[in-house]
């Protein structure tokens, strides 16, 4: 088993992010009630913040018996959306924008690992439903800080619910 905070020090790592502006603790303790990143850092006289996802497969894992569907409406209309929608979504606006203007954040990063483990066509479909959230909720969104993601493979150590 493994902790969220092992999978954030690995995608920092990966990013090649070192020693963080401040830490998540610190945001949520300083920005009481407000949507907080992982952490903050400089990078290459820069200042970012990263959000870190862990994204297990297609699907949610089972509570009880039967697939868990999960149901919004879209254009006037109830449809099933891919389940890790809002996990998508919800990385890249982590940012509040009290905190990218009190740190002049230039730069918001949201990165989603995936396991290792997975078929290659598990794992493109999961990235093409990424891209497309990710492509969409952008172009929708209006923010004064740029916004970018990463899709990483991880060794399956760094997923719990696997």
């Amino acid at each position: 088993m493994s902790s969220s905070s092992e999978s954030e020090e690995r995608a920092f790592q990966i990013l090649g992010l070192k020693n963080p502006i401040i830490s998540e603790d610190e945001l949520i303790r300083r920005f009481e009630g407000l949507k907080v990143p992982e952490a903050l850092f400089y990078d290459n006289g820069t200042t970012v913040s990263v959000e870190v996802k862990r994204i297990i497969g297609n699907t949610l894992p089972h509570c009880g018996k039967g697939r868990r569907r999960i149901k919004r409406y879209v254009k006037g209309r109830e449809r099933i959306i891919w389940p890790w929608t809002s996990s998508v979504e919800t990385a890249l606006s982590k940012l509040h924008s009290s905190i990218a203007h009190e740190f002049c954040v230039s730069i918001h990063i949201a990165v989603f690992l995936i396991p290792d483990i997975l078929s290659n066509s598990v794992k493109e479909r999961i990235i093409r439903h990424i891209e497309t959230i990710a492509s969409t909720f952008l172009t929708e969104r209006n923010t004064s800080t740029k916004v970018k993601y990463f899709i990483f493979d991880c060794d399956e150590k760094y997923f719990d619910r696997l």
